[in-house]
């Protein structure tokens, strides 16, 4: 029997909020009805308040979280508690404002005083959210935002001081009192320039560091391998892209365990090098120029909060970051982000390549000398780039250029099939090679996963597979 009361009660209280609904749609239905057919109904717009933004002292708000914070106003401006010096964001500040010095009702919709109202019905009640502020002379004001209108009309009810109406006032007004007065603090966005980086690393939860080198980028960590350049430049641009959302906390008073920075799950950490700013006149001459040193910058992440932000730390600053900018960071394929050619090494750059094959090496040693003019001026393709001649030598003894250099196009054009299966098992490598370079060495193996298709392994770690068809070509040596 107490179950059926029970039950019996939430259908009565979901009647009344249908009621409710029907009342306020049936209220604009009215209004039409009265009116001479073709007529336009006008709406009872009305200013109930307006003041300069010099007469304001201070406001309380009171966001949809229900954590009320009081604001200072000087000479027209919001000013923080706690940290008057603080910036406050200018966007924000202009919407609190411009709602508190005019506050206009689009419509009335119910006066109280002549009829009874279910103040829940409006979400008035229990407001959605509200404001408080006293002016320069001792008069104090107030305002409750309810629910939203009906019918998907961009409006929200209001009651204002002891007025005994219901009104309707812009959305924008509801916007301007549901910041947190985290929100409010200006944030200051890391400076940065990934043209400058030479390292990128992230440690923790998901480990891995980039680092820049003559052959471009290269994954140095969770293994060694080459990275795809137009892939790369996106994954930092992304990393470029990360900003804060919200101050949260001075971190040199905070407790960071709150925000799980003492013990942070993420750590980004990347080496900028020294850079020139160079300031210009209007006829494009350099007046003056700021020499920047090279730096290591770090970010931390700790906590996520619920789907869409992580606690940061910077420069002493505890801050919030969306997960849609940082998310990626936690990403542990980075396959994507490996080299599809990773064979193709510039001729340019070689010092010596050795190929085995059946236990046996091949050792190609290479000399370069730059093409000249007849002038004696350096030669140089369309693009600029100096133009070389490129002198081969085979386990010591000269050789053809052009015959190795065909050869060697051949290898450089090598390109995986498919992603290499998670524990593919492998045989012995049919034929390995060894680059080496000024400061680097690159190592490559075919090995044979079945009698179609080899695995490529490169610098001991094999990302994927290719057609054992594909070396016929590179098996007769030059």
């Amino acid at each position: 029997m107490k179950h059926t009361r029970k039950k019996t009660a939430y259908l009565m209280l979901a009647l009344l909020m249908i009621i409710a609904a029907l009342l306020g749609a049936l209220y604009y239905l009215s209004r039409e009805d009265a009116q001479e057919p073709g007529a336009e109904t006008p709406p009872a717009k009305a200013t109930l308040f307006s003041c300069a933004r010099e007469e304001l002292i201070s406001v309380t708000v009171t966001p949809p979280s229900g954590k009320s914070y009081t604001l200072d106003v000087k000479n027209g401006s919001l000013v923080l508690p706690h940290d008057p010096s603080a910036p406050v964001r200018a966007l924000i500040a202009e919407n609190i404002l411009s709602a508190l010095c005019t506050v206009i009702a689009e419509d009335k919709v119910l006066d109280t005083s002549f009829a009874v109202a279910d103040l829940a019905a409006f979400g008035l009640e229990t407001p959605v959210c509200a404001a408080s502020f006293t002016l320069a002379n001792g008069d104090t004001h107030r305002m409750f935002i309810g629910s939203a209108t009906p019918l998907g009309i961009p409006y929200r009810y209001m009651l204002w001081d002891e007025d005994p109406a219901i009104y309707l006032i812009s959305a924008d007004v509801h916007d301007a009192f549901s910041y947190e007065l985290a929100a409010l603090r200006d944030v200051t966005q890391p400076v940065w320039d990934a043209e400058l980086w030479d390292r990128v690393e992230i440690s923790g939860e998901n480990r891995r560091q980039l680092i820049r080198t003559d052959l471009g980028w290269q994954l140095t960590a969770p293994f060694s391998y080459p990275l795809d350049s137009t892939e790369t430049d996106n994954f930092l641009a992304a990393v470029e892209s990360i900003g804060f959302a919200n101050y949260v906390a001075d971190a040199k008073t905070a407790d960071l365990s709150l925000y799980g920075l003492d013990a942070p799950r993420l750590t980004l950490t990347l080496q900028q090098a020294a850079s020139r700013v160079d300031y210009y006149d209007e006829a494009g001459v350099i007046t003056d120029s700021i020499f920047l040193p090279d730096e290591e910058i770090t970010l931390q992440f700790g906590t996520q909060i619920d789907d869409y932000y992580v606690y940061c730390l910077y420069l002493d600053t505890v801050y919030t970051a969306t997960l849609f900018q940082t998310g990626f960071l936690w990403d542990e394929d980075i396959t994507s982000l490996l080299d599809r050619t990773p064979l193709d090494v510039p001729i340019t750059q070689l010092k010596a390549l050795t190929v085995t094959r059946d236990g046996a090496d091949t050792v190609y040693t290479f000399a370069l000398t730059e093409q000249l003019e007849q002038n004696g001026d350096l030669k140089t393709d369309g693009a600029g780039n100096v133009l070389w001649d490129v002198h081969v030598r085979k386990n010591g003894e000269s050789m053809d250029a052009d015959t190795f250099l065909n050869w060697y196009a051949q290898l450089q054009r090598i390109a995986p099939e498919s992603t290499l299966p998670e524990g593919a098992e492998t045989a012995d490598s049919v034929l390995s090679l060894t680059f080496e370079g000024e400061g680097f060495v690159r190592t490559a193996h075919f090995l044979p996963i079945d009698p179609l298709h080899d695995a490529l392994s490169v610098n001991g770690h094999a990302a994927f597979y290719l057609s054992a068809s594909a070396l016929d070509s590179l098996l007769q040596l030059p």
